[in-house]
């Protein structure tokens, strides 16, 4: 070893010893809650560690203890009314039939490089009928943890995050007449990186479970901040409230994923786009077309919904999903 490769090896070691002392000394001063959102192996702080030091220790001694603390659990819950939810009134929902379906007013923003001939897309579709026999649509949230202004951007308190407006939106549907199935399990807790991973397992245990699941909403909102820093709420007002926009996430081929679906579910969102603007024509932002395909390649009828921004309230973005399923009620008969 030549004089040089010794002084790299051996400022390599010194920075390694450095790294190693610093981390040891800084462990037992770094609150649990310091993982939270950074897509960390685990979220300690919710698994009752107080500091990131014993949390370590346990990793490696008792492994199993962790596993079994953050192993997935399906949840099914059948969207229990919230009495804290800010209600739209039946009588305040106005539908204008005779604009239903006008797929000409419906846009898309189109993120691939696919060219889109939309009339020729819709000619003689039709959406799936309602079945109410059996479980027809899934909810679920790939990022539950997502939560708005009056919280942080991220909590696992589900009065607070995606699944409370997963439970309007469930509940809402049920008094329609649809056979819904809510699944509450946070698919971006303790692993945010490994979301779409989860969420893919959870569709697929419920598409063998329930074959009869047709269509399927994965709740989502959407995060958007200024330059400075400042959250960016989006709503519009429907009979005297705010209620916060929605935008129908799409996902294709174009990355390089087999998707033989994604023509289908655009042709789905189309639908249910014109529904909802034939009820309140500022509540829909353009359908958005991604390369990505967000597990939708399971579902002729599958779509992300983003429900607001973290700039907006949590009612808001409940009051939102009302508005989506009565023109579900509309669109799927």
């Amino acid at each position: 070893m030549n004089r040089t490769n010794r002084a790299c090896t051996l400022i390599l070691l010194v920075l390694t010893f450095l790294f190693i002392s610093a981390f040891s000394f800084a462990l037992p001063h770094l609150s649990a809650d310091f993982c939270l959102g950074l897509g960390y192996a685990a979220y300690p702080a919710s698994l009752g560690y107080s500091d990131l030091f014993s949390f370590a220790a346990d990793t490696l001694t008792a492994p199993e203890k962790i596993r079994a603390a953050i192993s997935p659990k399906i949840q099914i819950e059948e969207g229990t009314p919230d009495t804290e939810t800010a209600k739209i009134e039946e009588t305040q929902i106005t539908y204008k039939k005779e604009s239903l379906p006008d797929y000409k007013n419906v846009s898309v923003k189109n993120h691939t490089q696919y060219a889109l001939d939309l009339s020729s897309l819709m000619q003689g579709y039709a959406p799936p009928k309602k079945n109410k026999d059996k479980p027809q649509i899934l909810i679920l949230h790939t990022h539950a943890t997502e939560a708005f202004a009056d919280c942080d951007n991220r909590t696992t308190d589900n009065q607070k995050n995606m699944v409370a407006v997963g439970n309007v939106f469930a509940e809402s549907l049920t008094k329609r007449g649809f056979n819904v199935l809510h699944d509450t399990t946070q698919h971006d807790f303790p692993n945010y990186n490994g979301s779409y991973v989860n969420s893919l397992k959870t569709v697929e245990w419920y598409l063998k479970t329930y074959p009869s699941i047709e269509i399927i909403f994965d709740l989502h909102r959407d995060g958007i901040v200024k330059e400075d820093g400042t959250k960016v709420k989006i709503a519009t007002d429907y009979n005297g409230q705010k209620v916060a926009q929605l935008m129908l996430v799409v996902g294709t081929n174009a990355g390089g994923l087999d998707h033989p679906n994604w023509q289908e579910n655009l042709k789905f969102a189309a639908g249910l786009q014109s529904a909802a603007s034939a009820l309140c024509d500022t509540v829909m932002r353009p359908i958005d077309l991604r390369t990505e395909r967000f597990n939708q390649h399971k579902s002729k009828c599958a779509v992300i919904v983003e429900c607001g921004s973290n700039g907006n309230d949590i009612e808001e973005a409940k009051r939102s999903v009302q508005i989506l399923a009565a023109a579900m009620e509309q669109y799927i008969l």
